[in-house]
């Protein structure tokens, strides 16, 4: 099924998307929820921007073999682009009205972030398909003969490059 997908970040002052009065036939799940359509309006899938890029870099932020660590396939130089578009952006910690909200905002001079809002809009659809994360999965032990040298790109050198780390303070 195919159905549009709308991110939007709530700030600190705002309310959350999980506070949002459900209508029937509402669905919601995991910061993101699909009221109802109206008249002409067409059913779509509103994700809350911020959760989903904090989530993200926390992953990012998890060293392997830990449960819940991003990992991508590959040598990092294979995935320049994929990287400069995910570090395009940085999270500043804000707290009001009782909640606590990283809000993303490019960094100055950043090329462009498409590939970062591609992947959390992929985050998004797999919650909504009803993925989720194992919070329980035991963390397990590589092979030793495949065990991987701390530093590298997947435990925590995605961001070590010349934007010092996106994943800090997280």
């Amino acid at each position: 099924m195919l159905q549009p997908i709308k991110g939007f970040g709530r700030t600190a002052k705002e309310a959350s998307i999980m506070d949002f009065k459900c209508k029937p036939g509402d669905r919601r799940g995991e910061y993101w929820r699909i009221p109802v359509g109206t008249g002409s309006r067409v059913r779509s899938i509103l994700g809350d921007f911020n959760y989903w890029k904090t989530f993200l870099m926390r992953r990012a932020k998890t060293q392997e073999p830990e449960a819940g660590a991003l990992s991508i396939y590959g040598k990092p130089e294979d995935h320049s682009l994929f990287f400069s578009h995910f570090t395009a952006e940085y999270g500043v910690k804000v707290e009001a009205k009782g909640r606590t909200v990283y809000e993303w905002a490019l960094m100055p001079g950043s090329p462009e972030n498409d590939l970062l809002d591609c992947t959390v809009y992929a985050m998004i659809a797999a919650s909504v398909s009803g993925c989720k994360l194992n919070k329980k999965a035991t963390t397990r032990k590589p092979p030793a003969a495949k065990a991987r040298k701390a530093g590298n790109f997947a435990t925590g050198g995605i961001g070590s490059g010349r934007r010092g780390g996106f994943a800090k303070g997280f």
